[in-house]
């Protein structure tokens, strides 16, 4: 609905939006509590991934009680906390060693990249569904595995890295996860042979294509690219945990939560409160769930400041809002800050980037409108400056408001 001057009258700091009825959308960047690093907003870790059904193998490097190893921390058995018993092996010069306090005071499993491996006596991982995490470091090489169940052939499941990154694998279809040489939260899914790839809580790559599966496999390797071929990690193995299915977007970030908290892994579905943070949600405070999302590292903004307050700042990136559709009669209030005479800063339809710092936004304001209905905006009007904005829609009436005075109609 439109809203009269009266209503958007300055108010005493302690006015509420939600005091006037109708309201849609309210994104307030200078809550804190309202912006998150990820799109999945606020997660509950899961407290063991026991939590989760369906956990088929749970390899956990920290835990003496679940290690054989000699005096040297050569280690010859890790074994499996899931409860099914598949415990991973070694012998002689295959074995890795245990690294004390490597990861936020945790121990790790190091492989050297020449003959350290582990096998597990199962083929458990052939199958065309599953969820593989692992927190894991490359220090150097081409090639290595967290985990693959592969024969001769590259057609069994596998989180590995091959061609420079790290990859989740099913037959012939790969989705890059990327090629963190730090430790990082690795994540794959496969669902009827479809992959998706995730890292440190993003979403990467997918690959909708799947193949059959290999009947040569007759173990699961831990560190190693495939049985034939020594192509053995060169870095550190902290945690592996695998589903039998692949778990919903809710509970794989309840495990990657877990995993983050764990390892250290800072800016994995947290909220957002230091400078230069990436935003990936932006949390809708008018009670209708409308959250703006960007689940695309790369195209997050970022935590800035406007004056004393957070704000969001955009280079040319942009996030979604969910379920909402512009009405014929409404009005949208914005104030930011916009460095470009071509700036969006919000729009129904096509995704638009921008270059502003938004501070706080009751719902939609596009700057300008150059289709059959709307006001255009001298160029160069308010660029650089802090600006409130208010647009009046009353169907086919259009009003802009610029710092309080009526621009144009």
């Amino acid at each position: 609905m439109a809203m009269s001057p009266r209503l958007l009258r300055p108010r005493a700091s302690g006015f509420n939006p939600r005091s006037i009825s109708g309201l849609a959308l309210w994104l307030d960047a200078s809550d804190a509590s309202s912006l998150y690093t990820t799109d999945a907003g606020a997660v509950t870790a899961v407290s063991s991934p026991l939590d989760i059904a369906g956990c088929a193998l749970w390899l956990d490097a920290d835990d003496p009680s679940s290690i054989t190893a000699d005096g040297s921390n050569l280690v010859s058995q890790w074994n499996d906390k899931s409860g099914n018993a598949r415990h991973a092996t070694s012998s002689g010069s295959n074995r890795p060693t245990r690294t004390s306090a490597a990861q936020n005071g945790r121990a790790v499993l190091t492989f050297d990249g020449t003959s350290s491996q582990m096998a597990i006596d199962s083929t458990f991982l052939v199958t065309s569904n599953a969820t593989i995490l692992a927190v894991a470091r490359r220090t150097s090489g081409t090639y290595g595995a967290v985990i693959t169940s592969k024969g001769a052939g590259d057609s069994s499941p596998a989180l590995q890295h091959a061609s420079g990154s790290w990859q989740i694998a099913y037959s012939a279809n790969i989705s890059v996860i990327g090629s963190q040489a730090s430790y990082a939260i690795l994540c794959g899914t496969i669902s009827s042979g479809a992959t998706a790839a995730y890292a440190n809580g993003l979403t990467q790559d997918s690959d909708a294509s799947s193949g059959p599966l290999s009947s040569d496999a007759t173990k699961t390797y831990i560190g190693t690219y495939r049985a034939a071929i020594a192509n053995v990690l060169a870095g550190e193995i902290a945690e592996i945990i695998v589903f039998n299915t692949a778990l919903s977007a809710t509970d794989r970030v309840r495990v990657e939560a877990y995993l983050a908290a764990k390892w250290g892994i800072s800016g994995v579905h947290a909220p957002a409160t230091v400078a230069n943070d990436p935003v990936g949600a932006w949390l809708d405070k008018s009670g209708n769930g409308r959250h703006a999302t960007q689940a695309t590292g790369a195209l997050r903004p970022t935590l800035g400041t406007l004056g004393a307050k957070n704000a969001l700042a955009f280079a040319g990136n942009a996030i979604a809002t969910q379920s909402y559709a512009a009405k014929a009669t409404s009005t949208y209030v914005y104030v930011g800050r916009h460095d470009d005479t071509a700036d969006t800063f919000f729009q129904t339809g096509p995704t638009n980037g921008f270059h502003s710092h938004l501070v706080e936004s009751t719902s939609k304001f596009r700057r300008n409108d150059t289709g059959t209905k709307g006001v255009v905006l001298a160029s160069n009007v308010g660029v650089g400056a802090v600006s409130l904005w208010c647009v009046d829609f009353s169907n086919d009436a259009i009003s802009v408001r610029h710092n309080g005075v009526t621009y144009g109609t």
